[in-house]
């Protein structure tokens, strides 16, 4: 039997899972300061702007990841999954 909501689910992007990673290792960078003693400017410059993106990222994949389940189920499935969703938070 054919299940649009498991094929969606079971969708992959290697992509962003492997920048959910980094950015996740430049989230906990952020919050233990491993450059505190640095004074390369350059190195401190692309440290700060990479860390810049790192909590952004993780709200744009989200929304990413979720509107790519939705968008090609009925109408009354995607109130019903974005009414759940937003429950959760």
């Amino acid at each position: 039997m054919y299940d649009i909501e498991t094929e969606l689910s079971s969708k992959q992007y290697n992509s962003i899972d492997l920048m959910k990673l980094i950015m996740a290792l430049v989230v906990v960078a952020i919050h233990t300061e491993p450059l505190v003693r640095c004074e390369n400017i350059v190195v401190l410059n692309l440290y700060k702007a990479i860390s810049d993106v790192a909590v952004p990222f993780f709200f744009i994949a989200s929304g990413f990841l979720v509107f790519d389940k939705v968008i090609f189920l009925p109408k009354n499935e995607q109130e019903r999954m974005i009414s759940n969703y937003a429950k959760k938070f």
